[in-house]
């Protein structure tokens, strides 16, 4: 015999019903979240790092916590793919920062190399460096660990392996007694980003290759290895002149 409405047993219903802040996600954001993401396709966390892979996320730059005025504020919105969606949303619920690692003092000097794709921070290291130099350069991470050069799609699949690599070798510096010199390449085109890794690190120099957007696409369009994906990287090479900050 079923039982009256008030005499089911209701903990799944309760459990199943919606959060005030799971209700936000309705057919009005699935509207705007798709209309973020034509406007803006790329992850800016891999942008951050100089790399090209399409977003399929919104997020929140500031947990809304069902904050009305955070949910809708366009500019407390950013695009990424699942992975660092997944990995910056576990960062903040164990209260840290996913790209960016606690750090000790490096015991030798680091030269922070930073630039937008196709700017040549690669060649510019390779040009300085001298025998025995530290080179930290995350897209050398990812080939090694996936088998694949970094332009490769599949060489995501190891990110947060690459990601975790490097923080390593950072640390590291700190008890370096063998090298003369690191040099650490990264985007970084806010000012407060270099800063923050000029001072996580210490005892480091600042170079900045500002070079002009057009030069950046005319070389990777040369390259064939980034052959079928000029608009990713030209989006890669606009973002990084969008977000860049001069000293």
């Amino acid at each position: 015999m079923e039982l009256p409405q008030k005499h089911r047993p209701h903990g799944d219903h309760q459990n199943a019903r919606p959060t005030s802040g799971q209700r936000l996600y309705d057919y009005r954001w699935q509207q705007a979240r798709e209309r973020h993401l034509s406007a803006h396709p790329l992850c800016e966390f891999h942008l951050a790092q100089d790399l090209v892979v399409l977003a399929r996320e919104v997020d929140h730059v500031i947990p809304h916590n069902g904050n009305l005025t955070l949910f809708w504020d366009r500019t407390n919105w950013q695009s990424l793919c699942k992975s660092c969606h997944s990995r910056k949303t576990r960062a903040e619920q164990l209260g840290g920062a996913p790209l960016r690692p606690q750090l000790s003092r490096s015991a030798i000097p680091v030269s922070l190399v930073c630039g937008p794709p196709g700017s040549g921070k690669t060649r510019y290291v390779d040009e300085r460096r001298q025998p025995g130099d530290i080179v930290i350069d995350l897209d050398a991470i990812k080939a090694r660990l996936s088998g694949h050069h970094w332009y490769h799609p599949q060489s995501d699949i190891r990110l947060d392996d690459a990601i975790h690599e490097r923080n390593q070798r950072l640390r590291a510096l700190a008890y370096e007694k063998a090298a003369v010199r690191a040099w650490f390449i990264v985007g970084a085109p806010a000012r407060s980003e270099r800063e923050w890794w000029a001072k996580s690190l210490g005892n480091c120099s600042v170079i900045v290759l500002d070079v002009a957007p057009e030069v950046c696409l005319e070389r990777i369009d040369m390259d064939e290895r980034r052959a079928g994906r000029a608009r990713e990287f030209s989006q890669a090479v606009h973002g990084w002149w969008a977000r860049y900050e001069p000293e």
